[in-house]
């Protein structure tokens, strides 16, 4: 599904990072820096204004993001340092950018936030162009036409805070083929729309407060995702113009659909996303069930045996996310959908529940014997992965018996008995999530006769790898290799 490809890189440009304490410090000395390089997770850092060279230099070793709110100015020297570090960067303190400063800035791989810019010159911007991975310059609420053509240069995410559009940088912008947030636009002329919509890239207007037909008509042209967060409203006629665009379509700020405009969208044949808080009818599943694409709906405020019975005459691929509790009533309407099933965030779930053929569920914390048996039926595979954190052996072996591949992504720890049930199974196996394990369970997972995957392992002994390498068909980081 497009959308979790989405889904990820909208995560990705949101971070949490931890806080830490230095509201004291006034320049990073290199002590400090080791000590704050050497903590995991995000790093957050309000106060320094300055970085020397060699603290820029170790603070590039930390793994993970770095929020250096506090740095509000930088030498060409420390930005190619800082570039060096492997994790998201935000340097919302930095007001101004030379062209020296924003070419070294362009080598830092992941992605960049340089949000308290408010000015950015053309040859900042065709440095800044040279950058591959995505960056934030929310900050900019306008910009010229030659700056615009620089940027659309930039070969990954760009984030603009563009509060009005000029049809000419509408123009410039089209060149750009990754995805483009403008992230404070509410309204735009179908003149600008027809522009926009040549953009080459993934459109995100998640602030557009109305949607006129005529705008939605110029949109609907454009070929990539179209998200619309903003708007709690869609009439029947903008409706029936979104119907035509040929890519996904997101729909994130609904608080209702009429029938007929729930009619018109189910004429689209990619794919929608709904996110919360619609409040969907019966009438409007049925509608929308009628979709040639696949569905997608993110923080249902509630969800009925009937709603959910609509729902389930859906042909195509159906996801249903966050909820955190499934009666049976609506497991039984759910488990009629004859194609590909995901529902996340589920916390509880009956064997009965289970029963059913292209189930996939995520966000399960633990299994039973009885739902895992149930599950076994499933015939070409099971995916249960993110929150799916630990299994028992009676599950174990039942699962082990599903025909087909068997992916346990999101489980986190395993006991050898638990180890010793899964390698009977006689089909593909991942455990990608696993850090660690135990040289007992090591012995028992190389038994496994087919391909066996432990991408994720970071911390074994020396005997648990030189077994689990005696199997040509495991899979291991190259550090175990």
């Amino acid at each position: 599904m497009r959308w979790a490809i989405v889904a990820m890189v909208m995560a990705a440009v949101a971070p949490a990072f931890g806080q830490q304490e230095t509201d004291e410090i006034q320049e990073l000395d290199v002590e400090q820096a080791r000590k704050f390089a050497q903590q995991g997770g995000g790093l957050s850092i309000d106060n320094p204004t300055t970085l020397s060279l060699e603290a820029a230099e170790i603070l590039a070793t930390h793994k993970g993001g770095m929020f250096l709110s506090g740095v509000a100015t930088l030498t060409p020297e420390v930005a190619r340092a800082l570039a060096k570090h492997d994790g998201n960067l935000i340097l919302n303190g930095l007001t101004t950018l030379s062209p020296e400063v924003a070419e070294a800035l362009a080598a830092l791989e992941s992605f960049l936030w340089l949000d308290g810019l408010t000015t950015l010159s053309p040859e900042a911007a065709r440095a800044m162009a040279t950058k591959k991975g995505g960056v934030s310059l929310a900050g900019l609420t306008t910009l010229s036409p030659e700056v615009a053509k620089a940027l659309a240069e930039q070969k990954g995410t760009l984030t603009l805070g563009l509060t009005t559009l000029t049809p000419d940088v509408a123009e410039m912008l089209e060149a750009h083929e990754s995805l483009l947030f403008l992230a404070d636009l509410t309204t735009i002329t179908p003149e600008l729309a027809k522009a926009l919509a040549k953009h080459r890239g993934d459109l995100y207007l998640d602030r557009l407060e109305t949607l006129p037909p005529g705008v939605a008509e110029a949109l609907a042209s454009h070929a990539g995702v179209l998200s619309f967060r903003g708007l709690t409203t869609l009439s029947v006629d903008s409706a029936k113009a979104l119907a035509a665009h040929e890519g996904v379509l997101a729909l994130g700020g609904l608080t209702t659909l009429s029938d007929e405009a729930a009619e018109a969208l189910a004429k689209h044949k990619v794919g929608m996303l709904f996110r919360g808080p619609m409040a969907l009818t019966v009438a409007n599943a049925e509608a929308l069930a009628k979709s040639e694409g696949w569905l997608s709906f993110h923080r249902l405020p509630r969800l009925s045996p009937e709603v959910a019975g609509a729902l389930a005459k859906h042909e195509g691929d159906l996801e249903i996310r966050d909820l955190l509790t499934l009666s049976p009533e609506v497991a039984g309407a759910l488990a009629k959908h004859r194609g590909c099933l995901t529902l996340s965030g589920l916390m509880t779930l009956s064997p009965e529940e289970a029963d059913r053929d292209g189930f996939r569920i995520d966000g399960l914390p633990t299994l039973s014997p009885e739902v895992g048996a149930e599950l076994a039926k499933h015939k070409g595979g099971l995916n249960l992965d993110q929150n799916f954190t630990t299994l028992s052996e009676g599950a174990a072996e039942e699962l082990a018996k599903i025909e087909g591949p068997l992916a346990l992504d999101g489980l986190r720890s395993l006991t050898p008995d638990v180890a010793r049930a899964l390698a009977k199974h006689d089909g593909p196996l991942a455990l990608s999530s696993l850090s660690t394990l135990t040289d007992e369970a090591a012995e028992a997972l190389a038994k496994h006769e087919s391909d066996l995957f432990l991408e994720g392992l970071t911390e074994i002994s020396l005997e648990a790898a030189a077994t689990l390498r005696s199997n040509p068909k495991v899979v291991l980081p190259e550090r175990f290799r």
